[in-house]
């Protein structure tokens, strides 16, 4: 009587962008509640992501997932750990996301400054514009997330990319002059 199942598909089956959860609860004024708050911050699913959510749930077996997390928990581990080889990097481990959030405060708010254009780096906005311009890194800012001081990695992608994008991550960090 006092359960609520709260459950979304984007970790669970890796349906990234689908937008798609569900809550079900035998309370019904709680429902009720969640269906007002629902209506007035989004429309709908789209079709195409609610038969994709009945799919997942009707026709993956749950064995089938177990290489999916094992992939995954492989893939942040690496990213989390090429990230905390770089020096003033501070990257923890995300509990339940495809994303890292390291920490970058070091590198912001002292005048750094690209050493091949003298662009300058105060913000999380500033460094990311400057890793995708200077060492073509698409990054968003932490201050997109409300973490100012942190910029977001996505592993959700292969092995290669994330290898790929920490290399230039560290590239545009060390290329950065930072008054001390």
């Amino acid at each position: 009587e006092r359960t609520l199942l709260v459950h979304g598909f984007a970790k669970a089956y890796a349906m990234t962008g689908f937008r798609l959860g569900y809550l079900a609860s035998p309370q019904q004024p709680i429902i009720a509640a969640a269906l007002k708050l629902q209506s007035q911050v989004n429309s709908c699913a789209s079709s195409v992501s609610q038969h994709a959510g009945i799919a997942a749930l009707r026709e993956v077996p749950e064995e089938m997932l177990a290489p999916l997390y094992k992939g995954l928990k492989d893939k942040r581990n690496a990213i989390v750990s090429a990230l905390r080889e770089i020096p003033h990097v501070v990257c923890p481990i995300p509990k339940g996301a495809f994303y890292v959030f390291p920490d970058v405060s070091h590198f912001l708010g002292k005048n750094a400054k690209s050493a091949k254009s003298g662009r300058v780096v105060n913000t999380s906005t500033d460094l990311c514009n400057y890793l995708i311009e200077e060492h073509g890194l698409a990054l968003p800012p932490g201050d997109a997330f409300g973490g100012p001081t942190g910029v977001r990695f996505s592993y959700a992608t292969s092995m290669e990319d994330i290898q790929r994008a920490v290399e230039r991550f560290r590239a545009g960090l060390e290329d950065l002059e930072i008054d001390e």
